[in-house]
């Protein structure tokens, strides 16, 4: 039976480890691109 892919950012609220756990996006002016990826690709799913 086919499984689907896991994501990489889900479980995003369960993930204590995850570098953007428990904290707020308050500007972009310290983000880089890595993070804006990361953001987008959460925000995808």
């Amino acid at each position: 039976m086919p499984t689907s892919p896991q994501s990489p950012h889900l479980p995003f609220g369960d993930n204590v480890h995850s570098p953007w756990y428990g904290k707020d996006v308050l500007t972009v002016k310290n983000l880089d691109r890595k993070d804006l990826e990361y953001i987008f690709g959460v925000a995808h799913e």
